[in-house]
């Protein structure tokens, strides 16, 4: 991690999955709800192009390579049927769920992320010219108990 300000830090494992896009759009089409629309715009005009910024600098076959080709257009289709039904309504939603998301103490981030002029960042998301902070552990480490017979598949002799 890389401290960003005083409450965000950069990971290079910053993007959302493919499968999780998916999900809040399966949501938009089964209840309609403003909400899942709301927050596919901010993934799109937040996270999406942070990410493809980078990407566009640093590696841009990467592009294809993460699948946003798979799924960003459905995000768009979301948004786009949201602000075509109702972009006041659609507004209030990003209102409401920003409110809520701080209400709860996860704060939204809307920053411009890594300044990709004056950072050092290489294809992985790893910048160069900063060292990465280690965030505190709530808790102790889990201990790593591995297994060692795994039954049949064992690599044990059992002659």
């Amino acid at each position: 991690l890389w401290s960003i300000d005083e409450r965000f830090y950069w990971t290079q494992y910053g993007d959302l999955p493919h499968y999780l896009t998916g999900i809040v759009c399966l949501a938009y089409d089964i209840t309609a709800d403003f909400t899942y629309a709301a927050y596919v715009k901010y993934y799109l005009e937040g996270t999406f192009l942070r990410h493809a910024g980078r990407i566009r600098k640093f590696a841009d076959f990467n592009f294809a390579y993460i699948r946003y080709g798979a799924y960003i257009p459905r995000l768009m289709a979301v948004v786009a049927d949201a602000m075509k039904r109702d972009p006041d309504t659609l507004a209030e939603a990003e209102t409401e769920w920003r409110r809520k998301r701080e209400a709860a103490n996860r704060s939204i981030y809307d920053g411009p992320g890594i300044d990709l002029d004056k950072d050092d960042m290489d294809a992985n998301g790893n910048i160069l010219n900063r060292p990465p902070v280690d965030l505190p552990r709530l808790k102790p480490v889990r201990a790593r108990n591995p297994v060692v017979n795994l039954g049949i598949l064992s690599t044990e002799d059992h002659l």
